[in-house]
């Protein structure tokens, strides 16, 4: 069943395209005239409006996954999908153009809207794309891709550290990634980088031979749910850059939190799950922690 979030509106609403991956500026009726829109108030169709994601963790549990969701939950021959600010080339690095190939797949018609040209959608019968039931959407994505690159599960055998030394970002997650790298090696890991993998077809294939992934909390981890069931995960908890806040001299304030997510994937998978806080995020001290943990994951031969 397809979560609340991602109901179907069947009242005509205009949609700001400025605010479309939070949904939160939904208005009765048409836009203004003078406004650049574009409309689609078929009565037969039903209307999927999704915008796009750059982010691999968000394009996969945001976007995907509630795709496979609505498919899986409504006849597929009065679906159209609205693509907003998506680039459907296909590249390695754009999955935008994954979901454009599951559209194919099933022979589902869609249109792209450039938010360059429109800044308002008009619609009726839509379902807005903004979270999933990842519950019920995790076994979906899996199968789907299990299908798609035609893979027959063997038996996991690789050890993975997932490290994030060459991501470029201002979000600093740990002091010394070298030494916690160097610490898994010793205990048999292979590292890997995820902007070394060429396709994801390929971080596929390596994420469903995992048998033990480690990494610091990141977008990375969310490879956990392209793993076979009942593996082995460990997670180095960081405060992720959640937003900002505004100060009192409208100044914006970076504000962190824990994300839970990865930590639910793992139990959707049927994971044993290692915990591993990283608040200061000091090397030397996780790998005190890892150490201490008697009998834990990364302590096996």
């Amino acid at each position: 069943m397809i979560c609340d979030r991602i109901a179907k509106n069947s009242e005509i609403h205009h949609i700001d395209l400025t605010s479309l991956m939070s949904f939160c500026d939904f208005k009765a009726g048409i836009c203004p005239e003078d406004q650049k829109s574009a409309s689609f108030l078929d009565n037969d169709k039903t209307y999927v409006i999704i915008d796009s994601a750059s982010v691999y963790h968000h394009f996969f549990i945001n976007l995907l996954i509630p795709a496979l969701l609505v498919l899986d939950e409504y006849d597929h021959k009065g679906l159209h999908f609205v693509l907003c600010k998506f680039n459907c080339k296909k590249t390695a690095g754009n999955f935008d153009s994954l979901l454009v190939e599951l559209l194919q797949e099933n022979n589902i018609s869609y249109t792209i809207v450039d938010s360059s040209e429109v800044r308002y959608i008009n619609a009726k019968n839509f379902i807005p794309i903004n979270g999933a039931d990842v519950e019920n959407g995790i076994p979906l994505l899996y199968n789907y891709l299990l299908n798609k690159y035609n893979v027959v599960p063997e038996t996991p055998n690789r050890k993975i550290y997932l490290s994030r030394k060459k991501c470029l970002s201002n979000d600093t997650r740990i002091d010394d990634e070298t030494a916690v790298e160097n610490y898994f090696a010793k205990k048999g890991f292979e590292i890997i980088y995820p902007e070394d993998i060429g396709t994801f077809e390929e971080q596929f294939k390596l994420l469903n031979s995992c048998s033990t992934l480690a990494g610091l909390s990141g977008s990375g981890l969310t490879g956990i749910i392209f793993m076979q069931e009942n593996q082995e995960v460990i997670e180095i908890v960081s405060e992720l850059l959640v937003g900002h806040i505004i100060s009192g001299n409208n100044d914006p304030i970076p504000e962190y939190d824990i994300h839970e997510h990865y930590k639910e994937f793992a139990f959707i998978k049927k994971h044993t799950y290692l915990y591993v806080l990283n608040m200061t995020k000091e090397a030397a001290l996780v790998i005190d922690k890892l150490d201490s943990l008697q009998g834990s994951l990364v302590t096996k031969a």
